[in-house]
């Protein structure tokens, strides 16, 4: 396994920087960190990232494609400038009310970026649920071929999904996403929002989601490929714990 990432809520500086020393004393060999733009909070993911940049190496923000105008690419640049990003991850972002929005896909943010800013690495998402596996997998070599470096991958809960994309995607920097489910309402919300079918064998505990975490990086451990965790409605300690208690060897990564 090459790095773990920890996906962290762009909270205001202080709370952000509390979190995360938190999070590096207990497990401090976590070497990246990822932060989603949420266009209900405050902090931008890239002014969040600059938090994190005081305590880890690598932070990479989520940048929304549909939130730029490539006509006029002022706020790209004044994002990039003086920044430390070595690297950001494009996605196509969700139209919200009362919001300006631009016809920027996903592909276009990363044609942008390589071509302006070549020496950033740039990832790109993928969804295994959103439409066919043939048809996703179609999308991913789209993006490859506009210039994408690698992936973040929406959260499995399924081995068998997962071995099928493990495979697809040999030999591509992928990080492998995991977030726990731990109630019947937030089950139903992954069914209809996101399309996930969760396997037979699913039940919405912290000893389920844990073991399945364990399993899936017991078949990555020795793979050239990353893993990065969503805690939802969980303290990332907390979940992180429950997975070591799993995995000795997940335990000895963290440094735990």
């Amino acid at each position: 396994m090459n790095r773990i990432s920890i996906e962290l809520v762009p909270h205001a500086p202080p709370v952000l920087a509390e979190e995360l020393e938190g999070i590096l004393k207990r497990f401090p060999n976590v070497d990246t960190i990822n932060i989603p733009d949420l266009v209900r909070l405050p902090t931008r993911s890239w002014d969040a990232c600059l938090t994190c940049f005081e305590q880890v190496d690598r932070a990479i923000p989520h940048l929304r494609s549909c939130d730029f105008d490539l006509q006029n690419p002022a706020k790209l640049h004044e994002i990039v400038k003086d920044q430390r990003f070595s690297e950001i991850l494009v996605v196509g972002g969700d139209f919200f009310e009362d919001r300006e929005h631009y016809e920027t896909s996903a592909i276009d943010l990363i044609q942008f970026f390589k071509k302006e800013y070549p020496a950033i690495k740039i990832y790109a998402a993928i969804d295994p649920y959103r439409s066919s596996f043939e048809d996703e997998l179609a999308y991913v070599h789209r993006k490859l071929d506009a210039g994408a470096d690698g992936f973040f991958t929406q959260p499995y809960f399924d081995l068998q999904l997962f071995r099928k994309w493990l495979n697809a995607l040999e030999g591509i920097n992928v990080y492998w996403g995991l977030s726990p489910v731990l109630s019947e309402k937030s089950q139903k919300y992954w069914e209809t929002r996101n399309l996930v079918n969760f396997p037979k064998d699913f039940v919405p505990t912290l000893e389920w989601n844990a073991q399945f975490a364990a399993d899936l990086i017991a078949e990555i451990v020795n793979e050239s490929t990353s893993v990065y965790f969503m805690p939802i409605r969980i303290p990332v300690i907390e979940y992180l714990d429950a997975i070591c208690e799993k995995s000795s060897e997940f335990k000895v990564r963290l440094g735990a």
